[in-house]
């Protein structure tokens, strides 16, 4: 499948022509479901919808950390640590390949309209190199307890990533937030991301912005810190 966002409706009708010649079989379109006018044409040209993603703020200046007391205290008493990822890279010499094999477990379970295909190690570590990485803002949480022989720093389990918006500095994202398996529903995803929104605060940002899936369990999470849907978008697909 080709995925794209919304051009102007000539220039979508050039790129089926195009793709038709090339015999390809589905194209995917992504918009926003406020932009009515786009959903309505979309659906009148034998687009459907695929998969819903709410959009979502939080005011970090206003945010009241006392309604979580005591997650990060439940973290150390579990025996797993938070670290932001340029501390951890400091400890341990195998963070790169590490990093790269807790991501795809998780990325595997990230609700996607297409499955995932895992990156190759040398393109991954390309991304590190970009100058929007931001290690200071990669919350990583480490069960030591869960490493295998001959670590000394412990197994990888979860991570929530903030990545910078430099045509809007004051508005943060959320890249990612996720656990693996062995280690969910223990408080790990909402520790993490309550010490982005630290950083956030520190940083002189003033919002957080993400997107979920509509049936992930990560859009709870966001609720109950306070973010407050705005419109969400919306992922089409139409089969050629």
């Amino acid at each position: 499948m080709i995925f794209f966002f919304f051009q102007a409706e000539d220039g979508i009708r050039d790129v089926l022509d195009q793709l038709r010649e090339r015999q390809l079989q589905v194209l995917g379109i992504g918009t926003r479901e406020d932009r009515t006018f786009r959903v309505h044409w979309l659906q009148s040209q034998g687009f459907v919808a695929k998969m819903r993603y709410p959009v979502s703020d939080l005011d970090v200046t206003t945010f009241d950390f006392s309604r979580f007391a005591g997650a990060q205290e439940r973290m150390a008493a579990a025996g797993v640590t938070i670290l932001p990822l340029s501390k951890v890279r400091e400890q341990d010499p195998n963070w790169m390949r590490k990093l790269y094999e807790m991501l795809w477990e998780i990325e595997q379970d990230v609700p996607q309209v297409d499955p995932p295909c895992k990156e190759p190690f040398e393109e991954f570590v390309k991304g590190l190199e970009h100058h929007n990485f931001w290690p200071e803002a990669w919350f990583m949480a480490i069960d030591p307890a869960a490493g295998v022989d001959g670590d000394s720093v412990g197994a990888y389990v979860g991570v929530s990533m903030l990545g910078k918006n430099p045509p809007m500095p004051e508005r943060l994202y959320t890249w990612l937030t996720g656990v693996v398996r062995s280690h969910r529903r223990k408080g790990i995803a909402l520790a993490m991301k309550l010490r982005a929104i630290e950083l956030a605060q520190q940083s002189g940002a003033t919002a957080i912005r993400t997107d979920n899936e509509e049936n992930n369990p990560m859009l709870g999470i966001n609720k109950t810190l306070g973010f407050v849907e705005i419109p969400a978008g919306v992922e089409y697909e139409k089969e050629l």
